[in-house]
């Protein structure tokens, strides 16, 4: 269609507009006073086109500024996940590339980027994640034609190295829950993380309602996520991987929280500045316990004990597993308890066992043959 410069009847004065249709893109603007004004716009927005098809129109916003605007426009991403991406952003990828044009970003600048996030020693884990954001922001301005190549796609992509799993002997596990009861108030958490395997998150979320007592089950729907440095943490619905889980637990289990819930009962009575949330892990006034604290926690108590490992709060959950799983509990159940989304990242998670696993299963099998055998 050729190029349409006209004056708007609908106006008093003389106000023209353009409308035209270009490399398979049309486009209609009003509000020129002149008809030279209108045609000089015309072939500007012609250009702009012609670049965008070629990949080479020039995004006028910096890149940090630009960057920006994309993440708040995204729809379809948890809270937790935006948090995540905030603060990615705002620690590491932003400062570092700040106001530079977005069309001039090269494979180049992403490898000093990556060597820059390896310099700072961050965890292969954060390394990834911040690649991860570059590399969808650029694939969606390439959807949106406005480039043409993708600098992230010149480089090796960083590779997360699946560290080996470290968790509590038997002895030791039971050593330290016994330590903690006489050193913290957080000693029935440890032992609730311990016996079920739940995530930090979700355990410090857990209410009274979410136990069944009749049944011995938990309902595991919710969790505790860090913000970043404008918004704190906050209980969002759902676990980490789907909506949610129930799972059983144990007779011993039930009497422990049954004498929980009566300390918790004591301590509400004499303290007149408690807040009932009805949570059954909380501080002392009856507050959510911070993400950050209950790890500081952990981590003091144990190298207070007599056991030497220096591990995270995280190797309660990975103890239970691991028992679960050498003690010949399906791969199935163990992933449904864990919450993860697919038995296969339980079995790359805990894949070092899958050998002593598989010796035990032979025996038995060895076993169950020569016991049929002899009773033919």
């Amino acid at each position: 269609m050729p190029v349409g410069l006209h004056k708007d009847r609908k106006k008093k004065r003389g106000i023209y507009y353009y409308e035209f249709q270009y490399l398979g893109e049309r486009r209609k603007k009003s509000g020129f006073h002149t008809k030279a004004e209108a045609s000089r716009a015309e072939q500007i927005e012609k250009e702009k086109i012609r670049k965008m098809k070629n990949g080479e129109y020039e995004i006028e916003d910096p890149f940090s500024t630009h960057i920006q605007e994309w993440h708040d426009g995204r729809r379809n991403i948890a809270s937790s996940t935006r948090s995540v991406y905030q603060y990615n952003l705002n620690h590491h990828i932003k400062p570092f590339f700040m106001e530079k044009r977005i069309n001039s970003i090269q494979p180049i600048d992403i490898k000093r980027f990556i060597d820059n996030l390896h310099a700072k020693k961050l965890s292969e884990a954060t390394i990834k994640k911040n690649y991860n954001i570059l590399n969808k922001f650029f694939n969606d301005l390439i959807n949106l034609k406005l480039l043409s190549d993708n600098p992230c796609s010149g480089i090796e992509k960083p590779r997360e190295v699946n560290k080996k799993i470290e968790v509590f002997t038997k002895e030791e596990l039971l050593q330290f829950l016994k330590f903690a009861e006489t050193h913290t108030r957080y000693a029935f958490a440890f032992k609730l993380a311990a016996y079920t395997g739940m995530r930090r998150g979700e355990l410090l979320a857990l209410k009274w309602s979410d136990i069944d007592f009749e049944n011995k089950t938990i309902r595991i729907n919710k969790r505790i996520v860090k913000g970043d440095s404008e918004v704190k943490e906050q209980v969002v619905e759902g676990t980490k991987s789907n909506e949610g889980r129930t799972i059983k637990f144990s007779d011993e289990l039930l009497q422990e929280l049954i004498k929980h819930q009566q300390v918790q009962q004591y301590d509400k009575g004499i303290n007149p500045m408690y807040q009932d949330l009805n949570l059954i892990i909380c501080t002392i006034n009856g507050t959510h316990v911070s993400v950050d604290n209950f790890s500081r926690q952990f981590r003091q108590t144990l190298k207070s004990s007599q056991i030497n490992k220096n591990l995270g709060v995280h190797a309660l959950r990975h103890t239970n597993a691991t028992m679960l799983l050498l003690t010949g509990t399906p791969m199935k159940v163990v992933s449904d308890r864990l919450g993860h989304a697919g038995i296969q990242i339980t079995m790359d998670t805990y894949a070092h066992l899958l050998p002593s696993m598989d010796s035990d299963a032979a025996e038995k099998l060895e076993y169950l043959l020569k016991d049929t055998d002899e009773n033919s």
